[in-house]
């Protein structure tokens, strides 16, 4: 008798691997805004480049052209800028300047010496910068040192036009009509003059009397030099020849400064007039300017 035995099972076929199925995309999640408007989460911008740089993706050369413009455009802002501020600058100090000569309280001198006619003083004594400010509060004040001629007009030699000229004599006085003619007198009176001062120089055949007159203030002093009139009376005294005396013209002078008005009267010791002479037109103008300078000091040391 025959045994069979049981046939092994069969193997059950196996499905082929194929590829593993991977999730679907999901959007970026959005957040609700106030307002119920969803917010989407933006991709990041592409980055850009640098200005200057060229435009092809991923160059590092720089663009020589734009950075030319971009320099070009910085200097100009940078000139224009400096232009500006010179022009504030320029206002400003012109600004000042008209100010200050606005506040000085004017100065309107005669014609002064040109070229080699300038005066060139010299004094053995004080300078007449030094001695002026000691007096002066001179012609107001109680216990105030009144002016001298002396000090003022404190050069004891002076060259004008080549020629040496010595002072002679001075004279101060409180009553200024002593020391000029009627007509001169009267208008000093009219603008109230406190003080007038004279120093007689000579040279050779040549003499100048120099007058300064104090008045009350700058305007005083412009009102009587605009409506001069009349003429100083000579000082005279020893070493000093007779000049200019009544009824011959002598070369004149006068002009003002803050509140002095200051004169000259020149003319030869021959008893000819001196406007027609040359020499001593030139002197009047050179003692005019010499006078200018000690009012100058005077105005300076009087605030």
């Amino acid at each position: 008798m025959q045994i069979r035995h049981p046939l092994p099972p069969r193997p059950v076929p196996q499905p082929a691997p194929g590829p593993v199925p991977q999730p679907a995309p999901q959007p970026y999640p959005s957040t609700q805004q106030q307002g119920g408007a969803p917010y989407q989460q933006q991709a990041p911008a592409a980055q850009q480049q640098p200005l200057g740089y060229g435009g092809n993706s991923g160059s590092t050369e720089p663009n020589w052209s734009a950075l030319a413009e971009q320099h070009e455009a910085q200097a100009k802002r940078k000139k224009l800028l400096l232009i500006a501020a010179g022009v504030v600058a320029l206002c400003l100090v012109v600004g000042g300047g008209v100010f200050a000569v606005a506040k000085s309280g004017g100065h309107h001198p005669a014609a002064g010496p040109t070229g080699s006619s300038a005066p060139v003083a010299s004094s053995a004594g004080p300078s007449a910068s030094g001695t002026a400010s000691a007096t002066a509060g001179s012609s107001g004040g109680a216990g105030a040192t009144p002016l001298t001629a002396g000090a003022v007009l404190s050069a004891k030699t002076i060259t004008v036009g080549g020629a040496l000229y010595t002072r002679k004599a001075t004279d101060s006085t409180p009553h200024c009509g002593e020391g000029v003619n009627a007509a001169l007198g009267a208008l000093l009176a009219a603008h109230h003059c406190s003080r007038l001062l004279r120093a007689t120089y000579v040279s050779g055949h040549t003499a100048v009397t120099v007058g300064i007159a104090v008045v009350s203030d700058p305007l005083e002093a412009q009102a009587t030099n605009n409506g001069a009139t009349g003429e100083l009376v000579p000082l005279t005294g020893p070493g000093i020849p007779g000049f200019c005396p009544t009824g011959v013209t002598c070369a004149l002078t006068h002009a003002d400064y803050s509140r002095y008005v200051y004169f000259t009267l020149a003319g030869p010791t021959n008893v000819a007039r001196g406007k027609a002479d040359a020499v001593s037109a030139a002197a009047g103008k050179g003692f005019a300017a010499y006078a200018a300078g000690a009012v100058q000091k005077l105005a300076g040391s009087n605030g």
